[in-house]
């Protein structure tokens, strides 16, 4: 699934899904998309920020060093009660975890009506949800 994200990606997650996102194949794609275009945007939203914050979650460390390009945001409380995941891989692929608590789901490369309808309800979540300033690279 890795190798499928391209240049505008979002993930919507609980805690950055430790087990499925914290490895060096998400990272190395995550990166090339930021590197690969001056358009490439990657959009992470969260719920748990302080339990990521203690983490070394590898997608905090990219969006620490290409923090222009990876963004992350605190998922606004009206959405809290939604209890599904998803990742979004460029208008055409999506991960979709019916229940956030499980490690199953479906993936599809070319369902457009279900990638439409969650990049829709991605998009209004990330305009109501808050930067995630607590992970922000300190500069000293």
């Amino acid at each position: 699934w890795a190798r499928r994200l391209v240049s505008e990606t979002g993930f919507y997650t609980r805690d950055l899904d430790p087990y499925l996102l914290n490895n060096r194949h998400i990272e190395r794609a995550v990166t090339n998309i930021a590197k690969n275009s001056r358009t490439s945007e990657v959009r992470i939203l969260v719920f748990d920020v302080q339990s990521i914050q203690s983490s070394q979650h590898r997608l905090i460390s990219v969006a620490q060093s290409l923090s222009s390009y990876v963004k992350i945001k605190r998922v606004a409380e009206d959405y809290h009660h939604l209890p599904f995941s998803f990742y979004l891989a460029d208008n055409s692929g999506i991960l979709y975890r019916p229940i956030h608590t499980q490690y199953t789901g479906e993936t599809w490369f070319n369902h457009k009506i279900m990638v439409n309808e969650k990049q829709k309800l991605f998009d209004d979540i990330w305009e109501q949800s808050q930067v995630a300033s607590e992970l922000r690279a300190l500069s000293l």
